[in-house]
């Protein structure tokens, strides 16, 4: 597998997750505001869900870059 797939690959990685993950802390947020409880956890766990999420996200974002400088300095 090339490296360009590899990083086209990690690339839709990362839009996947950030999506999966703002879905996920909004409706966990909502669901919390309609509850009326000060910090609780929603009873689908919406939050610790799209809390991982955010993370995986992170990482991947930061795996892309680091693909993506490698591509750069490598074509100097």
């Amino acid at each position: 597998m090339s490296i360009q797939l590899f990083t086209e690959t990690i690339f839709l990685l990362v839009r996947i997750t950030f999506a999966i993950g703002m879905i996920l802390l909004h409706f966990g947020t909502k669901s919390n505001h309609h509850k009326k409880r000060s910090c609780g956890f929603s009873d689908h766990h919406f939050l610790y869900i799209g809390g991982i999420s955010c993370f995986v996200h992170g990482a991947c974002s930061a795996l892309y870059y680091g693909f993506t400088a490698g591509q750069i300095r490598g074509n100097m």
